[in-house]
């Protein structure tokens, strides 16, 4: 019903921690913007009123500190009649270069017809980051292969019309609201599949 591997996503470093030239999408290129991809735009006290939504080197990461970003899939405008799925995506948590980690829930529901098997999912495939930093980008491209970093859940009801949200935490994550106020997640390889 809907594969997406982000591979037309090229901006920034493929390691976690450096967020140099990552681009939120309301500046992504008019065609990234096309492939229906999108998110809310966070609207608390302070958070820029924008959608906190960031493209990497063909996967994105929700969430800012102090602020929660989402991730919105285009209407799965192939199914016919109302439908069970099967949602596959990959997941990691943020964590810097010297090991502070962030928050790490990530929420899934549904915009439009359907529920969720499961609404919140811990990402605890925490990084060990290799002392060699030539070593590390390729590290970081490896955690998306390893088994840790796939997460399933299940839609039952769904339609055309639905769309799925990912969301890291909550939109406000201030230092008032929860211990550490930040809550990034990287996401890739976001599958749906009709349950036969």
């Amino acid at each position: 019903v809907l594969e997406e591997d982000f591979s037309w996503l090229a901006y920034g470093s493929p390691i976690f921690y450096t967020t140099t030239g990552e681009t939120r999408i309301d500046n992504w290129t008019q065609e990234q913007k096309d492939r229906g991809w999108t998110s809310t735009v966070n609207t608390v006290e302070s958070s820029g009123s924008t959608p906190l939504l960031y493209a990497r080197q063909g996967f994105v990461k929700v969430g800012k500190t102090s602020y929660g970003g989402d991730l919105i899939s285009p209407a799965l405008s192939k199914l016919q009649g109302t439908q069970t799925e099967t949602v596959t995506f990959k997941a990691i948590p943020y964590m810097t270069a010297a090991g502070t980690m962030d928050d790490n829930i990530l929420k899934v529901s549904v915009i439009g017809p359907g529920t969720v098997s499961e609404s919140q999912f811990v990402i605890d495939n925490w990084p060990v980051y290799p002392a060699d930093a030539g070593a590390v980008a390729d590290y970081c491209n490896s955690m998306w292969s390893a088994p840790a970093a796939t997460r399933t859940f299940t839609i039952t009801g769904a339609t055309s019309e639905t769309q799925i949200k990912f969301l890291g935490g909550d939109y406000d994550l201030r230092p008032t609201v929860v211990t550490n106020n930040k809550n990034r997640i990287f996401l890739d390889d976001i599958k749906v599949e009709i349950v036969l």
